[in-house]
Formats: C-alpha cells, structure tokens, sequence
C-alpha cells in the first residue's frame, strides 16, 4: 500500500511535470535520457519518466492476483473516446485499491497535461510534444482494449470498430506520428481476432450494415 499511494502522490503536480525537461535530471534517473533518441522525443518529461513508472506498477497484470469482491471491472465503451474526451470521463469504483481504476486516472492526468503543453507549443515547434501525445494516447487505448469485461461479441466488434478508425484519424491529424500508429494498427489485427473481420475504409461494422439492409 505505501508503493501504491507513493506511486500516485508522485503525479499531484502533473502540469509542472510535463514542462520539466527530463534532461538536467539524467545522471540521477535510474535510464540513461538521450534527447536526441525516439524514446527521448516521445519521452522527455519528468511527466513521462514519473508517470510511465506508475503506469508499469498499475498496469501490471501480476498486481491483480488478489482483488476484492467489489473490484473495479472497465465496462464504460467511452474509454474509447478521443483524447480530449477521453480525460474529462469520471469514473468512479468503491474500489479505492483497483489498480486498473488508478492506471486510468494516470493516462486521464498525463494525456490532459500534454494536451496543456500542445496548446502552449507554437505550432512549427510542436512536432515532438505531438509525438509525445500520440504515443502515450496508443498505450492508453491498448490498455482500455486489455482491459474491457463483460461485452458481447457484437459490442467488442463495435468497439474494435471504433479504436481502428481513431488510429487513422491519428494519422491525418499527426502525420509526424503516423509510422508509430500503422504499427499499432498492426498490432491490432495481430492480436485480435474479433477486429480481423472490420474494414479498414471508414465503412460501418458488419453488423450495422446487416441492420441497414
């Protein structure tokens, strides 16, 4: 539990975090900070060393051994939303302990602070700090994948829908980001069976077209 609450407590200053550049702290952080490699582009916060810490505690499948009988069980399909809809979701568990519940509220805090630092960025200089974004934007929509219980198949397929077709908007909007997002895409119909079967040009999932007919 000390772990736990110190995890969280680490993040109280999100906003701050994200404006402090991770390189001056270098020679004390447990990783080696080169700001001039991909992870220390789409990483180069405190925000980013702090957060994606906890985000490896939290979102460890091992730390989920043992839950109470309340536990927090992700059932809301808005965790797919956009970002910047994504954050403003309160979800709420009597569940004080979930692991998973807290994982969320991390990608909430860290995702609002980088959409502050995008919106202060002037727009010739904002190709790292969108990267960035986008980066931990696919983390947080895998992990609301991973973590999804009690759908059936017909919603899993809606939803698989729709996580597919924010990826390529990701690619029209973050076009500096758009290698990182066709290997999730990849990833995608890899791993999931149940998104093998959806189109990839903007048309409705099988079962709505059935429903059209």
């Amino acid at each position: 539990r000390v772990s736990f609450d110190h995890y969280v407590k680490s993040l109280d200053a999100a906003d701050e975090l994200a404006r402090e550049n991770a390189q001056p702290y270098n020679p004390v952080l447990a990783n080696s900070f080169n700001p001039t490699s991909f992870a220390g582009r789409v990483r180069p916060s405190l925000l980013d060393f702090l957060g994606h810490r906890a985000l490896t505690y939290f979102a460890n499948e091992s730390n989920y051994i043992t839950e109470p009988s309340n536990r927090f069980i992700l059932k809301d399909k808005n965790a797919f939303s956009d970002a910047k809809d994504f954050v403003a979701i309160n979800f709420e568990t009597p569940d004080t302990t979930s692991r998973k519940f807290r994982a969320l509220q991390i990608y909430q805090k860290m995702l609002k602070a980088k959409l502050a630092v995008i919106a202060t960025v002037e727009p010739k200089k904002r190709d790292d700090s969108v990267l960035s974004f986008v980066e931990l934007d696919l983390l947080r929509v895998q992990f609301v994948r991973n973590s999804l219980k009690g759908f059936s198949e017909k919603e899993l397929r809606t939803m698989h829908f729709t996580y597919l077709n924010n990826l390529l908007a990701y690619c029209d909007s973050y076009p500096g980001a758009k290698a990182s997002v066709l290997v999730a895409i990849g990833k995608q119909y890899r791993e999931a069976p149940v998104a093998k079967t959806m189109p990839l040009d903007g048309a409705p999932p099988p079962e709505e077209e059935e429903e059209k007919k």
